[in-house]
């Protein structure tokens, strides 16, 4: 607990400081970028990450003017991926594409080999995921209320999927246990798998994210849009605030990072072309498909954005007795 604590003093303190330093004058190109730029996925192809990436970087190629290239490098919930871009050289050639387990589960609930609250220098806060709460149609619940009175009728019946310790869904679904005071078993899905078991009932409840298609497909219950108000892609799911379960604000998230060191002028480029790309019609259809809703922002508010969901993390974590690895 006691590096626990250490690592949130520091996570809420470095970023902030991170402009002074990024204003040192070496490797500071004004032709920058000049050669392709490579982006790290920590997470495999196919996964939440990769599909952010995969409607991104063709706008931000034709903003460079150079290839955009994606590699993903999965392992350790995104640990890999961060240490080889950490080690990469800051000419913001090498960049990696953050989310939720990166900037705020992976330190809270690992022993790192970088610091990742010094050497982690947020960019641009990319989007945010919409939660959407479902459940297998063998329980007896179509709607939120009638879940958490199902659940709390039957402790420890209901087993519910996560992508692993401190994932989106993962401290969605701990907020909601402790909020709603129920008993329900985790079951982690650190790969894949999740949505196979949720199809087939082998696991009964899970928070979605990811293509509207799939939950459209009748084989899933769903039971309500994590948040105060409905989604414009899903004007017909309705939220929890109205279901009852008011101020339930619990979601994923992406950025682009570079490691310590990063020329300031680069920050500035990419976080203004991804703030432009955003601002793209096609980009945003695109990734509201994916149930992400666009952000952009200054670099600042990437920070302070990152500072709040580790905030609340943490009192998840401490909360629901979620034990370090």
């Amino acid at each position: 607990m006691r590096r626990r604590a250490l690592l949130g003093a520091g996570l809420l303190a470095g970023p902030a400081l991170a402009a002074p330093a990024l204003a040192q004058p070496a490797l500071a190109q004004a032709s920058w970028p000049s050669r392709p730029v490579k982006i790290v996925d920590p997470f495999t192809a196919g996964s939440a990450t990769d599909a952010v990436l995969r409607v991104l970087t063709p706008h931000l190629q034709e903003l460079w003017g150079q290839p955009v290239i994606i590699e993903n490098r999965a392992g350790g919930s995104g640990t890999v991926a961060t240490e080889y871009v950490l080690r990469a050289p800051a000419d913001g050639y090498t960049l990696g594409l953050g989310a939720l387990p990166v900037h705020v589960g992976n330190p809270l609930l690992k022993r790192l080999p970088f610091d990742t609250a010094a050497e982690v220098v947020p960019m641009v806060l990319i989007g945010t995921n919409r939660m959407i709460l479902v459940c297998h149609p063998s329980l007896p619940a179509r709607t939120l209320p009638e879940f958490i009175a199902y659940a709390r009728a039957n402790p420890g019946r209901i087993s519910f999927g996560s992508g692993g310790n401190a994932t989106p869904q993962h401290l969605a679904m701990e907020l909601l246990k402790i909020r709603e005071r129920l008993d329900m078993e985790t079951v982690p899905y650190p790969r894949s798998g999740l949505l196979q078991d949720l199809l087939t009932g082998r696991i009964q409840a899970a928070f979605y994210v990811g293509p509207l298609d799939v939950i459209r497909s009748g084989g899933l219950v769903v039971l309500g849009i994590a948040g105060t108000a409905r989604s414009p892609e899903t004007p017909d799911i309705p939220s929890f605030a109205e279901q009852g379960v008011p101020d339930f604000e619990s979601n994923g998230f992406f950025t682009l990072y570079a490691p310590r060191g990063v020329p300031a002028e680069v920050v500035a480029r990419v976080n203004a072309a991804v703030n432009q790309a955003l601002e793209r019609p096609g980009l945003r259809r695109a990734l509201a498909d994916q149930q992400v809703v666009p952000r952009g922002g200054t670099q600042a508010a990437a920070v302070a954005h990152i500072r709040a969901a580790y905030v609340q993390a943490e009192a998840i974590i401490r909360d629901a007795g979620i034990k370090a690895e």
